[in-house]
């Protein structure tokens, strides 16, 4: 679940890869669109704004990457193999990549 101020679409404007997720609102929300032509031109441009926008998805991408990863070592931890299945699939449906 996102929430206020959240990014979504990163990896897939950061690396050329077609979308491999999508989202709904559960109410009321403002969405921002950012076309892949205009970006690549900002990230031409070499600008400090180019820089601050790459910047904060690396941000967002690292910290998901690390929440994931710690989500994952306290599954393996688990004893119990069904409450390890079973914490592991909302993982691998949140965080599956479609190719």
């Amino acid at each position: 679940m996102l929430g206020s101020k959240a990014c979504f679409g990163e990896m897939a404007i950061l690396d050329g890869s077609p979308r491999s997720a999508g989202v709904r609102a559960t109410g009321p929300a403002t969405a921002f669109r950012f076309p892949r032509a205009e970006f690549n031109e900002l990230l031409a441009a070499s600008t400090l704004a180019a820089y601050k926008l790459v910047h904060q998805m690396a941000l967002v991408l690292v910290g998901r990457q690390r929440k994931t990863t710690s989500r994952l070592v306290q599954l393996l931890r688990e004893e119990d193999r069904e409450r390890l299945a079973g914490g592991i699939k909302p993982i691998v449906d949140q965080s599956s990549v479609a190719e």
